[in-house]
């Protein structure tokens, strides 16, 4: 099953995307959770199902995802909001799944939709968002790591023997070269990171 993220914010997107990533039936549609890439995913008849998070897009751009669902197959998947208020458009929806569902819940309504034709059940599709990133040195997988663990730059410094100001520098460094704007990006980045080569 292909499955798009429609949802400006990159931190939610990631967050939804990391989510869903293990199940074993799902292809992640790379995209920038825009409507235009998600639109012409749905044109080229390359989607299965659009996961929306209720609270973070327009209703406008519902609308539009409800005039291109017009004799096509793809699911729109909701995530209400915490408060568990379903919007006035939901009738284009497939399913809503409460946020207080978690990933579980998630996980279970993307179980429950038919796989694609193309995919088998079990076989994961290879998608080009998942391709490991640019090579990290021993230190800055080191670094990388203590980071997914919450550890703030002191810590690390301690952890490893080096100073504040080198964990700085390899900070930035991580920043730079995995494209990421901030330390969270960079431990969702290492966790899909090591979801990749776990599953190779």
């Amino acid at each position: 099953m292909r499955v798009a993220v429609l949802c400006h914010d990159a931190l939610l997107r990631d967050g939804l995307l990391s989510l869903i990533e293990g199940i074993r039936t799902v292809s992640i549609v790379p995209g920038d959770g825009r409507i235009r890439g998600v639109a012409d995913a749905l044109r080229s008849g390359n989607l299965d199902a659009v996961i929306v998070p209720l609270d973070a897009v327009e209703a406008g751009e519902l609308a539009q995802l409800g005039a291109l669902k017009v004799g096509r197959k793809p699911r729109i998947i909701g995530i209400s909001s915490a408060k568990g208020s379903t919007p006035a458009f939901h009738p284009i929806l497939e399913s809503v799944v409460p946020r207080s569902a978690g990933a579980d819940g998630l996980r279970h309504v993307l179980h429950a939709l038919r796989p694609s034709d193309g995919v088998p059940v079990g076989v994961r599709e290879a998608a080009p968002f998942y391709l490991p990133g640019p090579k990290l040195t021993r230190r800055e997988q080191q670094v990388a790591q203590l980071i997914s663990r919450g550890l703030s730059n002191r810590r690390i410094a301690d952890t490893l023997g080096i100073r504040e100001q080198s964990v700085k520098n390899l900070v930035s460094v991580l920043l730079r070269k995995l494209e990421c704007e901030n330390r969270v990006q960079v431990a969702l980045h290492l966790t899909r990171r090591e979801s990749l080569t776990s599953s190779l």
